[in-house]
């Protein structure tokens, strides 16, 4: 963490574990450990395919859980398909199933919890200020990107459309501006037509949005 006091790693299934899910029919999941470094107590939380400190700022951990039918290992892409029509990578058809999952939110000193449904995609920013997640529900109901200030747990809708999906969610190198794409069906076009979204100045009055739309 980036206050020097947790530390925490991916625990994958050993052989035995492996081969008796594999048995049962169900996707292999890993785990993850947490260790607080001044103590030395761990936890393991199951069924989490990614996971992150909140930044520069430390405190919290975000983990990632599998969705209810989600493959073995870190979880799949969430970034614009092919261009082929109706297909993905090498023609196979286009996934539309909502990616999104619980995202569990971890205060590490008190093991305080929060749970935020339908997440695609997330980030911290380089200080740990903001979190900011995508959202990918059944049939697109409450599709957006939303942040949250981990300072004050104030959460602001960035933008929605329940006709979209988001993808590709970036921060700036600097960590004061977000990006992330947002593809809406067009008949004029075989594939979902993506524009780019910018955001910054998240403090009050804000935030301020840039559309970068595609030139066709």
């Amino acid at each position: 963490s980036g206050d020097g006091k947790y530390a925490a790693f991916t625990v994958y299934p050993s052989r035995v574990e492996a081969a008796q899910v594999k048995k049962q029919r169900k996707p292999i999941q890993n785990r993850v450990g947490i260790v607080n470094l001044f103590t030395g107590q761990k936890i393991e939380v199951a069924k989490v395919r990614r996971f992150a400190f909140s930044g520069e700022a430390g405190g919290w951990i975000a983990l990632h859980k599998y969705g209810p039918e989600a493959p073995a290992g870190p979880g799949a892409a969430t970034g614009p398909p092919s261009t082929s029509s109706g297909a993905g990578p090498g023609g196979a058809a286009r996934d539309e199933r909502p990616k999104g999952s619980d995202l569990i939110l971890r205060e590490l000193a008190t093991a305080q919890e929060i749970n935020i449904g339908n997440v695609a995609d997330f980030s911290f920013d380089k200080k740990g200020r903001y979190l900011a997640w995508t959202i990918d529900a059944q049939d697109k109901a409450g599709n957006g990107v939303v942040i949250r200030d981990m300072d004050n747990g104030a959460v602001r809708p960035l933008d929605s459309d329940d006709k979209a999906v988001y993808a590709r969610l970036s921060w700036t190198e600097e960590g004061n501006g977000l990006a992330v794409l947002k593809g809406i069906d067009d008949k004029a076009y075989e594939d979902k037509l993506y524009s780019v979204l910018g955001f910054k100045e998240f403090g009050p009055g804000g935030p301020q949005k840039t559309v970068f739309n595609p030139s066709g």
